[in-house]
């Protein structure tokens, strides 16, 4: 039901589109009074349409800064198509550095699953071998998380698992409230 939800705008856009491609074609075919607006209606709108739906999303992603006090953001584009696997992608983002100015606060870590029940966004991770973050780097670790997804507005709340299991604290220095709420 809430891809229908969310393909309805794209829909109503495109048929404006269509309303107005054909209309300009119209006025153009009765001033050269040579072509046909039949076919110049039909032709336009499927390139128009392309780039909108392949249109990606922006996004901030937020990582440690090089002395790891602070978060810095850094925007990206993403590839999918819906929220399920955006919430993945977004996570796994978090786990590389874009650059030499920030820091992967989520390196080694493993995002199991992301799924979306009601307003609530539970996430699954598996924890790095050895965590090199101390009570510091965990509230960072914990504030990019929040930060990240609560951009999509859908997510009202992050319920965060370890291999499935709710855990007091995600490296044993900063307690994890379940659910974070937004």
């Amino acid at each position: 039901m809430s891809m229908y939800k969310k393909l309805m705008p794209l829909l109503v856009i495109l048929s404006c589109i269509l309303v107005l491609a054909g209309c300009g074609k119209t006025k153009e075919a009765v001033s050269a009074a040579s072509t046909s607006p039949e076919v110049s209606a039909t032709a336009l709108p499927t390139p128009l349409a392309t780039p909108e739906a392949a249109k990606p999303t922006l996004m901030n992603l937020y990582y440690g800064n090089e002395d790891g006090d602070a978060l810095v953001s850094k925007e990206v584009s993403l590839a999918s198509t819906s929220n399920l696997s955006a919430y993945i992608e977004v996570l796994n983002g978090l786990t590389k550095s874009p650059d030499d100015q920030s820091v992967a606060l989520f390196d080694g870590f493993t995002f199991q699953s992301a799924e979306l029940k009601g307003s609530t966004l539970t996430i699954d991770l598996t924890l790095p071998a050895e965590p090199q973050l101390g009570a510091p780097g965990e509230e960072l670790l914990i504030e990019s998380l929040k930060k990240t997804m609560f951009q999509f507005e859908e997510v009202q709340a992050i319920e965060v698992l370890v291999n499935g299991q709710k855990v007091e604290s995600l490296l044993g220095h900063v307690d994890l409230p379940h659910p974070i709420a937004k």
